[in-house]
């Protein structure tokens, strides 16, 4: 597959103009859509998610939430009442209309190597774990650079294994400008 065919249907769109694209890709068809999403305290973290159940639409919604597993030395631990917040937000947002997994990111292994673009490219083994879905969207903007790039890749690779193409829709979502209240 060469690289314009690969890119050929990917758009770039925000605010109100991101809102009007959900909206029309959501109810054009039933849509399963397969949402991934980093958990943590972000104040972007739960933008995406919001986006998509607003659109509304028919279909299963499905949350793959992943935890990193970053430590006890952590400098993001002082922001716990942060991640809270966020979780909290979360729950009021799936509202029973989410199903949840939560998938585990192992930041590092025993003998203290960083292992975490290793552990997220192997969140996903097969493609026949979004063979339910029409859509697969991964929500980068509260992820760090080192988990969404090898997962991205590890998605592109599974999905361009059918037919030499990307099946199903993915996105990915970055918020340029983070407010964050510490700051």
């Amino acid at each position: 597959m060469n690289a314009a065919g690969r890119w050929s249907n990917y758009v770039l769109a925000s605010g109100q103009d991101l809102k009007s694209l959900l909206a029309l890709h959501c109810s054009s068809a039933k849509r399963n859509i397969c949402f991934i999403l980093g958990q943590g305290f972000d104040p972007r973290m739960n933008i995406g998610l919001r986006s998509v159940l607003e659109a509304g639409g028919e279909g299963r919604r499905h949350l793959i939430l992943l935890e990193l597993e970053e430590g006890s030395s952590s400098p993001s631990h002082r922001y716990q009442d942060l991640k809270k917040q966020n979780l909290t937000e979360l729950e009021s947002l799936k509202n029973g209309i989410c199903t949840t997994e939560i998938r585990i990111v192992k930041m590092w292994a025993s003998d203290g190597r960083r292992i975490s673009s290793r552990s997220a490219a192997n969140l996903f083994s097969s493609v026949q774990d979004f063979t339910d879905f029409s859509d697969v969207i991964l929500d980068i903007s509260a992820l760090p650079r080192s988990i969404f790039y090898p997962l991205l890749a590890k998605l592109l690779c599974l999905f361009s294994r059918i037919c030499g193409r990307i099946p199903v829709p993915a996105v990915g979502q970055v918020c340029d400008r983070a407010l964050f209240p510490w700051r």
